[in-house]
């Protein structure tokens, strides 16, 4: 009887000791799973989700850059359409090209309108300064970078002094700038003068 109650404390004793094992074992192996779980899958999930967010970041701030840009656009457009007199005067003033003719035509007009009659028209400079045959430039003219170019020329004119007179006022009030560098006047027939003027007018070139 006594053999058999010691019997019966050792194998019970071991019980308890296999039943206590076991549960820090399942622990352990528990940790293990967590561990493998978090840096295998949590991990690239996060910086997965980490570069989404930093994409998402940087569209984000593009889009925003593009409708301030937008905003500033419309309201350019809107102080463009406002302002469509003042536009029309610039261009008359400084032509997007050297076109020489345009010019001419001009100065007959403006000696016309006085009754000056034109004797000689010579204008030197670089009228080609445009590419004529830029198909691109022509389509968008105001998608280059532009300067001032210079065109030189001078006028032979007969007339009245009053003629003469007036037409250089017209000079001045021109819609298109032309400075006047010289003016030389000499007697001619019939009561009228000989006027040589020389100026300067100018066009904004690529």
């Amino acid at each position: 009887m006594p053999v058999n109650f010691t019997k019966n404390i050792s194998m019970s004793l071991q019980s308890q000791a296999k039943s206590a094992r076991n549960p820090l074992f399942e622990a352990g192996l528990l940790i293990i799973i967590c561990v493998l779980f978090v840096w295998f899958l949590l991990l690239p999930k996060q910086a997965e989700i980490d570069q989404k967010n930093g994409d998402l970041a940087k569209v984000q701030a593009q889009q925003s850059q593009t409708k301030g840009q937008l905003t500033q656009l419309q309201s350019l457009i809107k102080s463009l359409s406002s302002n469509s007199q003042n536009i029309t005067m610039l261009d008359q003033a400084l032509p997007l090209d050297g076109n020489t003719v345009r010019l001419q035509l001009l100065i007959q007009s403006l000696a016309q309108s006085v009754g000056a009659t034109v004797g000689n028209i010579n204008i030197s400079g670089n009228p080609d300064g445009v590419a004529a045959g830029d198909k691109a430039l022509l389509a968008n003219p105001f998608g280059v970078t532009r300067t001032v170019q210079t065109l030189d020329g001078s006028i032979y004119l007969i007339g009245s002094f009053n003629q003469l007179q007036a037409l250089l006022e017209k000079f001045e009030s021109s819609g298109r700038l032309i400075d006047v560098d010289s003016l030389a006047i000499t007697q001619g027939s019939a009561g009228n003068l000989n006027m040589t003027v020389t100026f300067k007018t100018y066009y904004l070139a690529p």
